[in-house]
């Protein structure tokens, strides 16, 4: 989800095998926490015990996270990606979740860094309440 420049081809293959994308266009349109919401109910649909979230960093936009080997103008900011992130989270069927793309080349002093810890923390408090 958030995904702003995918070849139609990959999208098509993903969408044959039943995964279910929604690009940035279409998140911002029907918002974040809705988004969750039918991903939660289409998994509930399925009987999946659950699944794993993999975050690549560079759906954030590139004012937050420019270190990132891709960068592209547009992207979630901090609290879209609480509204996406939360309700999958407090689901109790996340299992996991990893991070991704962040560059530290790009990040030599360590500042950028340190602001995507302050932003993604308040979001990964709910795991640990």
């Amino acid at each position: 989800m958030g995904n702003r420049d995918a070849d139609p081809a990959d999208v098509a293959a993903l969408q044959a095998a039943g995964v279910q994308y929604v690009d940035l266009v279409a998140l911002r349109r029907h918002g974040p926490a809705a988004c969750a919401a039918a991903f939660l109910a289409d998994q509930a649909g399925q009987a999946v015990e659950g699944f794993w979230i993999h975050f690549d960093v560079d759906v954030l936009a590139h004012e937050l996270m420019p270190a990132v080997d891709s960068p592209q103008p547009g992207g979630l900011t901090y609290a879209e990606l609480a509204a996406l992130l939360v309700p999958l989270l407090q689901s109790g069927h996340a299992v996991g979740l990893d991070i991704t793309i962040l560059d530290a080349s790009k990040d030599p002093t360590g500042e950028i860094t340190r602001q995507f810890v302050a932003g993604l923390a308040p979001i990964l408090a709910i795991m640990t309440s």
